[in-house]
């Protein structure tokens, strides 16, 4: 039981948990994907089961651990989730367009004016 599997990452794709799981184990760190088949198969299972597992045994989760502060890119950034979240800009100057409207509050640049 100490050295039962601990997820210490997850991803959204198959490939990019496979990638971080080849680099722990350049580094002797036994890695194991998980439910990487399931979410390959259907990724609407993503969200329900909690995407794609990286897993290495207990002993090793420090060392696993120290590997993705030492290389930030194996970790899933979550990009596109953060894109989601972000407020729309404007086209024209960049400017956060308030949720409420469709006109730009600094130059009056709208969606509706763009096909003119």
């Amino acid at each position: 039981m100490a050295d039962d599997p601990v997820t210490v990452a997850t991803y959204r794709f198959t490939a990019k948990a496979e990638f971080a799981k080849w680099a722990l184990e350049q580094e002797g760190i036994p890695a194991f994907v998980s439910d990487g088949n399931l979410v390959t198969a259907d990724w609407f299972f993503g969200n329900a089961i909690g995407y794609v597992k990286l897993q290495v045994p207990r002993s090793q989760v420090p060392a696993a651990l120290d590997a993705f502060e030492r290389n930030p890119e194996l970790l899933d950034s979550r990009g596109a989730d953060e894109a989601e979240d972000a407020p729309d800009k404007c086209l024209e100057c960049g400017e956060s367009l308030p949720d409420d409207s469709d006109r730009c509050p600094s130059c009056g640049w709208s969606y509706e004016t763009c096909d003119e």
